[in-house]
């Protein structure tokens, strides 16, 4: 029988529970020997989660499956192949439709019988359920880990901080240029005309890209820059010093809802509203 091996860990797992690429290729080459089998093929994705079957070696295989380059498919544990019941349930019936079979190592269960489908749909379950505890965990963790700090969650650093191993310190430069936007935005300037000031004056992000509708409204719509963090809808005050005001911040939201119901907003009745100096875009 011809067996391809699918081998997949995220970097969580192979930190915490030992689920390395090369343990599990051993022990299924060892399983593959035991049983008189031949190895056909072998499918790496490693750094990869299991919610999700954008996977490049998976998506590779399932190329195969329809070729019908192989008779079975062997995995270490039914949580490696993927931990969503109902992207497991769709595989397993894409490789009925094709003749091929599915196997786990450590987990005894046959797929072509009644009783083994009620263990593969109860072992998908638990994996599934795992998966929810998991992302739980994570999301608690970086919400603790956030208000113990300044709040900076992910890798991107916004615009107008610089990330110190003390936290988020205020780029004055960049500051500069955040005023200016929320100040222009006030005035009545459409996100498309700050975008085009700012590359006009040669200012970039911090990605060192052009900016754009999209990282103009970013700019306007994240409250870190009123000196509070967010995660999802919860609100705290950061650590962080802020750029702006928090009420200029409100009135940026209130007036972002208002040009939601109508497509531009009166100029004159904007300024009149919100007299100041006019912001000057500072280049970085």
């Amino acid at each position: 029988m011809k067996v391809a091996i699918y081998l997949r860990v995220s970097t969580t797992e192979q930190a915490e529970e030992g689920y390395s690429i090369s343990a599990q290729r051993e022990r299924l080459k060892a399983y593959i020997v035991s049983q008189g089998w031949e190895l056909a093929e072998t499918y790496e994705d490693a750094g990869f989660s299991g919610g999700s079957l954008n996977r490049p070696a998976f998506a590779r295989m399932r190329e195969d499956i329809k070729k019908r380059s192989f008779d079975l498919i062997l995995v270490y544990k039914l949580d490696r192949l993927s931990r969503n019941m109902r992207d497991l349930s769709n595989l397993i019936h894409e490789l009925d439709e094709y003749g091929i079979y599915f196997k786990s190592a450590t987990e005894p269960f046959d797929t072509t019988t009644p009783a083994g489908k009620l263990i593969f749909n109860m072992l998908g379950s638990v994996a599934e359920f795992e998966r929810g505890m998991i992302g739980e965990r994570v999301k608690m963790g970086m919400l603790q880990k956030a208000k113990e700090g300044n709040g900076l969650l992910g890798f991107n650093h916004p615009y107008g901080y610089d990330y110190t191993d003390s936290g988020l310190d205020v780029n004055e430069a960049e500051a500069r240029n955040v005023r200016a936007i929320y100040t222009k935005y006030l005035r009545g300037y459409t996100l498309e005309e700050i975008a085009n000031e700012l590359n006009n004056s040669g200012v970039k992000t911090k990605r060192s890209k052009r900016w754009t509708r999209q990282t103009v409204l970013n700019v306007l719509t994240n409250p870190l820059y009123a000196g509070y963090n967010r995660w999802g809808s919860i609100y705290w005050h950061g650590k962080h010093h802020p750029i702006v005001e928090p009420d200029t911040w409100n009135k940026a939201q209130h007036l972002r809802t208002i040009r939601s119901r109508q497509k531009r907003a009166p100029r004159l009745k904007i300024e009149e509203l919100n007299n100041g100096e006019f912001g000057i875009f500072a280049s970085s």
